[in-house]
């Protein structure tokens, strides 16, 4: 990914020199066409890159590229869109700043983090998992945090997207963590049926093994309301293995009828993937 966002970066910036080269001259050209603004492509380069060194625990090198998002008042070329596009930079690099010094272990800044929180009500999730895991990582008793957003916590069900369930599954994986080093097995159980059902909703099976291998653990602890919730996720789950398996024979059997029919290789291919291309619609 850090290839990729410097080519972005470099990219645009490249785009952008030239198109400031072409006005600085008054040529006469048509306007640069592009699905978002320029800067959007340039800022996000630097976050990405960001992100990128995250996901490695490099926190403070991931910190340095902030620094090429957080003002970008210098861009050229902007309109009222641009505008608005480079506060939003300065906003998430605001929290981003935070974010690397809260995982850095700069458990000083969680004050002003929380403070941000509050003004900016859509930056929640992405700051609760921060805080969650930040607090596994160092020991930080948050209850007071947690029983402050808790309706917020609530409402992530509300966020169907591919990118929202994955940061809720995380969120819900790294509290597993921190009530099991609290010694609350009941409430550490709890989550780990969220986490079932959140890695059942992104197809992740490595994740649904590893959260029931958890559940068998300590199997032992848990309430009759755990083990018939446990159960429904696992019919469900082995239900919709069965229709994934009947998919499958029926795309063999398209697959059969295809070289009954033609006899050739090459037909046969082509039925492959009009069936696969079809799955879904």
């Amino acid at each position: 990914m850090e290839i990729y966002a410097d080519e972005l970066r470099s990219l645009s910036f490249k785009v952008y020199d030239n198109e400031l080269r072409k006005r600085k001259n008054n040529k006469v050209c048509e306007p640069l066409k592009t699905d978002r603004h320029l800067v959007v492509y340039y800022g996000q380069g630097y976050l990405l890159k960001g992100v990128a060194l995250q996901m490695q625990k490099l926190y403070s090198e991931a910190r340095q590229c902030v620094q090429g998002y957080a003002d970008l008042a210098w861009f050229e070329l902007l309109d009222e869109v641009g505008l608005k596009e480079i506060e939003k930079f300065r906003i998430w690099a605001k929290a981003n700043l935070l974010t690397y010094s809260l995982l850095m272990g700069e458990i000083g800044i969680l004050p002003d983090y929380l403070e941000f929180l509050s003004k900016y009500q859509v930056e929640v999730p992405a700051g609760l998992l921060t805080i969650m895991e930040a607090a596994c990582k160092y020991d930080l008793d948050i209850e007071d945090i947690l029983d402050q957003y808790s309706e917020e916590i609530q409402r992530f069900f509300e966020h169907k997207s591919a990118v929202n369930i994955g940061r809720y599954y995380n969120f819900r994986y790294y509290k597993v963590e921190y009530e099991l080093k609290k010694g609350h097995i009941n409430r550490a159980l709890d989550e780990i049926l969220y986490c079932l059902d959140l890695a059942d909703q992104l197809n992740n099976q490595q994740a649904f093994k590893r959260n029931t291998a958890l559940f068998s653990a300590y199997r032992q602890h848990a309430s009759e309301q755990h083990e018939r919730i446990y159960q429904e996720i696992s019919r469900e789950v082995h239900s919709m293995k069965l229709k994934m398996y009947s998919l499958s024979l029926l795309l063999v059997f398209g697959l059969c009828i295809g070289i009954a029919k033609t006899g050739t290789v090459s037909d046969t291919k082509n039925t492959v993937q009009m069936n696969t291309h079809g799955v879904g619609g």
